[in-house]
């Protein structure tokens, strides 16, 4: 069973690591085009600037210095990356579904020795 859950766990990491797809676009409410990302854009982005929503991808180095970060608060002038795909299409980013499921699976697989 353990060995089960490693392979498991191996396929999702994996099937992960493929080039991101992001939403691209300039002065956007809702995004209509998604791209592939090269490999060295991991990182999806919203920045916004004046109100103006602007999605592209982005390196998470690049995302990462883009300050304020935008919340409750902050939400003219502000930005927020995401790493998985498709994510910036809206201004709150969620818990990414992949490191939830492998992080459960891994502590499956320790716990069960």
């Amino acid at each position: 069973m353990k060995y089960l859950l490693a392979v498991f766990a191996f396929a999702i990491f994996v099937a992960g690591s493929g080039a991101i797809n992001c939403y691209s676009c300039v002065d956007c409410d809702k995004p209509k085009d998604s791209i592939d990302c090269t490999v060295l854009l991991d990182t999806c982005a919203l920045i916004v600037t004046d109100g103006k929503k602007t999605r592209s991808c982005l390196t998470k180095t690049t995302c990462d210095l883009l300050t304020p970060k935008c919340d409750d608060k902050t939400q003219d002038n502000c930005s927020t990356c995401c790493d998985t795909d498709n994510c910036n299409s809206a201004g709150i980013v969620g818990i990414n579904f992949l490191t939830v499921v492998s992080v459960v699976l891994i502590s499956l697989f320790f716990t069960q020795q």
